[in-house]
């Protein structure tokens, strides 16, 4: 993927795909429904100074995405 395109990243966990895509200088929507997973995801997000390129969520993978086509209609 190349700078500026987005990743949906799911099913993310502690994100170490989603935060070395942002700091590949892709936008990323990371998702996990762990709460743990998504502490650390952000935690990450935050040590890697990618804060402002990610979206960050604790939901349901189909609620992230319902919401995510909600927004672009």
């Amino acid at each position: 993927m190349k700078p500026g395109q987005c990743l949906a990243d799911i099913f993310c966990g502690c994100g170490p795909l989603a935060v070395r895509a942002a700091r590949k200088g892709l936008y990323v929507i990371a998702n996990d429904l762990n709460p743990y997973g998504y502490e650390y995801l952000a935690h990450n997000a935050q040590l890697n100074k990618v804060s402002q390129k990610m979206l960050c969520y604790n939901m349901c993978a189909r609620a992230v995405m319902r919401k995510l086509y909600a927004e672009k209609s």
